[in-house]
C-alpha cells in the first residue's frame, strides 16, 4: 500500500524498536500505533508518566530521522530505506 493510497494504513508496534516507525512511515502508513505503553506509564506515574514516556518516544524518533538524514516528519519517505539487492 503505498503513499497514494486513499485508505489509511496504522500499522501497530511493541515498544521494543521505535525506528520502525519511521520505517513504516517510509513505507507509506498516515500513523503508528503504539500499544498500551502509554496505559502502564499513566498506571505507574499519572500524567508525569505519560509525559514522560511521550519525550522518550520523540527521543528515539528524532535519533532515528536523524540517522536517515531526516529533520522533519514530513520529509519521511521511501528514499531514506535502504533496499537490498535483488539475488
Amino acid at each position: 500500500m503505498g503513499a497514494t493510497s486513499k485508505r489509511a494504513w496504522l500499522p501497530g508496534l511493541a515498544l521494543l524498536c521505535l525506528a520502525m516507525a519511521v520505517r513504516m512511515l517510509a513505507l507509506g502508513a498516515q500513523g503508528v500505533l503504539l500499544g498500551r505503553a502509554w496505559a502502564y506509564a499513566l498506571a505507574g506515574d499519572g500524567g508525569r508518566g505519560v509525559r514522560h514516556l511521550l519525550a522518550l518516544i520523540e527521543a528515539e524518533i528524532r535519533v532515528a530521522m536523524a540517522l536517515t538524514g531526516v529533520s522533519r516528519a514530513a520529509d519521511i519517505d521511501g528514499d531514506i530505506l535502504v533496499r537490498r539487492p535483488s539475488r
